[in-house]
């Protein structure tokens, strides 16, 4: 048996890999969640409270196609079973402004599903035992391969957020070797069939563990993404310019997979989390619900703080000729991860096709999509 010493060692480790910030963050600094007690589940993925405060949960991929309310202290309230629905890999909750909850049924971890789905229900404080959602289904619309090849395995989602009259979907990074994208897509939050479409990407780092999102949430202009080992909080974007603004970037300690938060009701900095339970050396850990207060790293900016040196603006675009850009040195890419040009401040693309291309920095501190429509 290892000792509680070696085990600490081991925690230790892992967090110092975690402790050097990417270039393009505004600060590092660790966080640790406060535990309020054991899920009744094991394997808790999603979490979002209702009208009344309440927390709502529900298991992992193959789990009960059943949400569950819990207490402040992660004791079983009650539950409410989706019924019509599978829990074929359920990754998210969340909630619009009229308090309607969505499921997402949209974890992907090997790319190759074809029947992606987000279900709908009205506020969980309105109902009773048993529900039939409304669905909406989506394909993303720069998909051509099931799975694709691994290096443009984007895919995978495990956090998106409401807003507005959208559903902004955040994906988890899953390329080998890994890039450390996130990639931002959107659909309409009214039920029906979609393509996802395309609009941004914001680079995260090249550790994996740091790289691969588990959770969102948004309350007015303050997003916060979280990843196993990483939380950043973008704040004072406007409207769904979430990428247009230098995150504020935390860690955690500790070695459970952070899987996901909320906002708690009516709070700009006080969160809900939860962690997927795993042994480590026999000794079983995590599976907890969790309290983190981000008191002091919420800045309430009113202007968005940028880094003018570090961004990049292109117009027009879209462009149907020739595109100015106001950065030195970028590349650009198409859907595929091809490499297509290397230009000056113009890119006049005459030989390849109308699409949406990728324009990054060498160093993928900023990346901007641009629309080429002959």
């Amino acid at each position: 048996m290892r000792s509680t010493a070696h085990i600490a060692l081991v925690a230790s480790l892992i967090l110092t890999l975690t402790m050097f910030a990417d270039p393009g963050e505004r600060l590092l600094d660790s966080v640790s969640p406060e535990i309020e007690g054991s899920l009744p589940i094991d394997e808790s993925s999603g979490i979002e409270t209702d009208s009344d405060g309440v927390r709502w949960t529900h298991d992992d991929s193959g789990g009960e196609n059943v949400l569950y309310a819990v207490s402040a202290a992660g004791a079983l309230l009650r539950q409410i079973e989706i019924v019509g629905t599978v829990n074929t890999d359920w990754e998210e909750l969340a909630c619009d402004e009229e308090g309607n909850l969505y499921i997402g049924d949209v974890g992907n971890n090997g790319n190759s599903r074809t029947d992606l789905r987000i279900h709908i229900i009205p506020d969980p404080a309105t109902v009773t035992d048993t529900i039939t959602p409304e669905t909406i289904y989506y394909s993303y619309e720069d998909q051509t391969a099931f799975p694709p090849p691994a290096s443009q395995m984007h895919y995978d989602l495990e956090a998106f957020i409401v807003y507005g009259d959208y559903i902004y979907l955040f994906t988890k990074n899953r390329t080998d070797p890994m890039n450390g994208y996130t990639r931002l897509y959107r659909l309409p939050k009214t039920p029906g069939t979609y393509e996802a479409e395309l609009i941004d990407s914001f680079y995260l780092s090249s550790i994996e563990m740091e790289a691969q999102l588990t959770s969102a949430d948004i309350t007015g202009d303050i997003l916060v993404l979280m990843s196993y080992r990483k939380l950043w909080i973008f704040e004072g974007f406007t409207g769904a310019d979430f990428f247009s603004v230098t995150p504020t970037v935390l860690t955690f300690p500790g070695v459970t997979q952070k899987e996901a938060i909320c906002f708690k009701q009516g709070s700009t900095d006080q969160l809900w989390l939860t962690d997927e339970q795993v042994t480590l050396y026999g000794i079983p850990i995590g599976g907890n619900l969790y309290t983190l207060d981000l008191a002091g790293y919420i800045l309430n900016i009113e202007e968005p703080y940028t880094q003018p040196v570090k961004g990049i603006t292109a117009y027009p675009n879209p462009f149907n000729d020739t595109v100015s850009i106001d950065a030195d040195n970028v590349e650009i890419y198409d859907l595929s991860g091809r490499l297509v040009a290397t230009p000056g401040r113009t890119w006049q693309p005459t030989s390849l096709p109308s699409g949406i291309y990728l324009m990054t920095t060498p160093d993928r501190e900023v990346t901007k999509r641009l629309i080429y429509e002959k």
